[in-house]
């Protein structure tokens, strides 16, 4: 499903660059950008998780030392 947003976005640029209605323009961009947020959002969900989280933890944390 990732993919699939990643081709649209950009399927959505390739067509908003050839775009000469000014009405349809401003829905590609809308639509991209909309697009784009929903990704920033991601991303910003799953660093923190992978930098802070289990990646840290299991490479040293005393936590996830049982000895």
């Amino acid at each position: 499903m990732k993919g699939h947003t990643a081709e649209r976005w950009w399927a959505l640029c390739e067509q908003a660059a050839t775009e000469r209605d000014p009405e349809k323009l401003l829905e590609l961009a809308t639509e991209i950008n909309r697009l784009l947020e929903q990704k920033e959002q991601r991303l910003k969900g799953i660093k923190p998780e992978t930098v802070d989280g289990q990646a840290i933890r299991k490479s040293g944390s005393p936590e996830s030392r049982t000895s």
